[in-house]
């Protein structure tokens, strides 16, 4: 009888890149579900408040995510990858 549930969340790195993330409630395990960006993205400069992470969600599937990140995407506030 497992009761967790699984949220979606959409983060965006230094690069300008979206990645969607999901989050168990019964823990706080995040994985990535999309290929790739792998790259250490450390965000040693900080210069301008502009430049902080943007996390966008939660969202209860992945698919919702998903539509979302596209339309960031097609509206400029995210990079594509």
């Amino acid at each position: 009888m497992e009761n967790s549930q699984e949220t979606w969340y959409i983060v965006q790195s230094a690069s300008g890149q979206c990645e969607i993330l999901g989050q168990s409630t019964d823990g706080l395990s995040k994985e990535s579900s999309e290929e790739g960006s792998l790259e250490a993205s450390a965000s040693s400069d900080h210069s301008s408040s502009e430049d902080a992470l943007k996390q966008w969600g939660p969202f209860n599937t992945q698919s919702q995510a998903i539509a979302k990140r596209v339309g960031l995407i097609r509206a400029g506030k995210c990079k594509p990858s």
